[in-house]
């Protein structure tokens, strides 16, 4: 479910309502991403696309390394940026 379409079922929210719960959900979640989104610009990341081996890869540096921008980190959904954050976490 996108945001627009959480906002709109909850124009005239129902009480109880399978429906409503996961608009209330889904819009705290975003939430979370914006905040998410916010951790993980400008972190570096092993190249997904290479596997971190930087061989002819026009997605990383030479290390291998790619550098999340704005608009990758916005390409992600919520659980692609939980794993990133774990993966960023366990990298430590």
């Amino acid at each position: 479910m996108t945001v627009e379409q959480a906002k709109a079922i909850l124009t005239k929210p129902r009480f109880g309502d399978p429906e409503c719960v996961a608009a209330m959900e889904r819009l705290r979640q975003a939430e979370r991403e914006v905040e998410m989104r916010r951790k993980v610009i400008g972190k570096k990341l092993a190249c997904f696309a290479c596997g971190g081996t930087a061989d002819n890869c026009k997605c990383c540096d030479p290390e291998g390394m790619l550098t999340i921008t704005k608009e990758l980190a916005d390409s992600w959904d919520y659980d692609t940026l939980q794993g990133v954050i774990d993966e960023l976490r366990d990298g430590r």
